[in-house]
């Protein structure tokens, strides 16, 4: 059981640098999730709503979903994982960006803010990261 935490603190630290991929494009995300997330595949997806890219990794602890605009941008990211993770993100998040409220995080670039919101849901927790506008 440890060792499958120490995994899965490791899968989520790393999940977490996916702020980086607001702003870039369906192609940069797919080459940034094969050079650095190998565990996690991609799923054919189909949805006349949204336009969106689905990773999840072998176990189905975790599940990324990076939503493209009309121009294939990414504009938000969802980070659906095991309840069991959360304080290592709140660890985390509380290290690396302000707080600015309950299960809320700014992290403030030169030329944006990307704001993390973390939620809770019955058998999960849900990670929210997009611009601030």
């Amino acid at each position: 059981m440890k060792i499958i935490r120490l995994l899965l603190c490791f899968l989520f630290c790393q999940a977490t640098n996916a702020q980086d991929l607001i702003g870039n494009n369906c192609g940069e995300v797919k080459e940034y999730m094969r050079e650095n997330h190998k565990q996690m595949s991609l799923s054919n997806t189909n949805n006349n709503n949204y336009r969106y890219l689905k990773y999840s990794d072998s176990s189905g602890s975790t599940t990324m979903l990076f939503f493209l605009d009309s121009d294939s941008l990414c504009n938000n990211i969802r980070i659906i994982c095991d309840k069991n993770a959360k304080k290592d993100f709140v660890n985390e998040y509380n290290s690396k960006y302000k707080r600015v409220g309950e299960n809320i995080w700014l992290d403030t670039k030169p030329d944006r803010k990307i704001r993390f919101e973390l939620s809770d849901e019955e058998y999960s927790s849900t990670i929210s990261i997009k611009a601030e506008k």
